[in-house]
């Protein structure tokens, strides 16, 4: 109760050494968080009370233009707005995909295709999530015109965990329905900041 943690990375420079690795204070950009929740575990002699543990690491936009662009890379090409590549995929929405801001890969880019099932049709729409993110709120809309558009309440379906094996993303995927054969539906993927 009542302690304090330094959180040191595996740094070959680094001045502590640990089982013959050194290490450094971690004084990056990402934010750190630890709490502890109340666990009942048995050992084999009963019931014992305890708590567990839990470290949270979470990514700002901030953080994640000061670390995801080549030192000497200017002030303004880090902005959430700004596009520095001109591939049309501006850094707030490389952030909330968790994509590289200088090469956007065109199949990571949200897609939708329709799906039928014998007289049902959807409109299955999906699209990359920044999982580490603390400041991105998704918001799925659909319209039948490109004018009045609502958002979409449906479920969210995980259809990869972990794209790029580090934990830091996932894909997920919504179906629209679609009322008849010959309607059409629109979706969109807005990313807010809270």
């Amino acid at each position: 109760q009542g302690a304090s943690f330094t959180v040191y990375l595996r740094d070959a420079s680094g001045n502590v050494t640990h089982n013959g690795q050194n290490y450094s204070v971690y004084s990056g950009p990402l934010e750190i968080s630890i709490a502890t929740t109340a666990q009942t575990a048995n050992f084999g002699a009963g019931d014992i009370a305890g708590r567990i543990l839990e470290v949270s690491v979470a990514d700002t936009a901030a953080s994640w233009a000061e670390t995801s662009f080549p030192e000497g890379t200017p002030e303004a090409d880090r902005l959430p707005d700004a596009d520095p590549n001109n591939d049309g995929v501006v850094n707030w929405i490389a952030y909330a995909l968790r994509l590289d801001p200088l090469d956007t890969p065109p199949d990571q880019l949200p897609k939708a295709e329709v799906v039928q099932t014998g007289e049902e049709k959807q409109l299955l729409f999906q699209f990359r999530r920044n999982r580490v993110a603390s400041d991105v709120i998704y918001r799925v809309e659909v319209s039948d015109d490109l004018v009045e558009w609502s958002e979409f309440t449906g479920p969210l379906e995980v259809l990869q965990p972990d794209p790029d094996g580090d934990g830091g993303a996932e894909v997920v995927a919504v179906a629209v329905p679609i009322d008849s054969v010959d309607a059409k539906k629109f979706v969109r993927l807005r990313a807010l900041a809270p």
